[in-house]
């Protein structure tokens, strides 16, 4: 009873913490977005000069609301680790984790993986994980957003990402 008490609480509090996540974002014209993307294109003069260094941060979805992106470089500078989380609801999430290379305005991945995870009423969590194949790719936008044209699944080729504010 106890593991069962606590697996609905984990769940609960897992679900507050999506949405606490998501609504505290705002959207693209929120003051809690910054412009360091679009001023790192801006001093360059393009999106192809911007690193993936100026890049590394939290970002989020201006068209849905609903996906949070994370861009933390390597070292060197040269591979960047993607994570993007799209939140269909309190209880079911997709996740994908991928490594990208800038080429140009392009960040390029060979193939990512995705984690579907659903929080059932029970309290019980289903985790589905698949590997994508084939690659894809992010491009970054003259005004510094980042988009997702290039996933290979039709729902997040709407993205369009906007860094946040720390």
């Amino acid at each position: 009873m106890k593991k069962k008490l606590l697996a609905i609480t984990m769940a609960v509090l897992l679900g507050l913490a999506f949405a606490s996540v998501l609504s505290g974002c705002g959207n693209a014209d929120d003051e809690h977005t910054t412009e360091a993307a679009t001023e790192a294109v801006m001093e360059t003069g393009s999106a192809a000069d911007t690193t993936l260094v100026d890049l590394s941060g939290d970002w989020q979805d201006s068209v849905s609301q609903r996906a949070t992106m994370t861009i933390t470089a390597s070292p060197d500078g040269q591979t960047a680790d993607v994570t993007v989380i799209w939140s269909d609801s309190a209880d079911e999430t997709n996740q994908w984790t991928m490594t990208v290379r800038q080429e140009g305005d392009r960040l390029i991945y060979d193939s990512c993986e995705e984690t579907e995870t659903e929080f059932n009423s029970d309290g019980s969590v289903h985790e589905e994980d698949r590997s994508v194949e084939g690659g894809g790719f992010f491009e970054i936008g003259s005004s510094g957003e980042i988009n997702w044209t290039g996933a290979g699944d039709d729902d997040c080729r709407i993205c369009s990402f906007r860094k946040i504010i720390d």
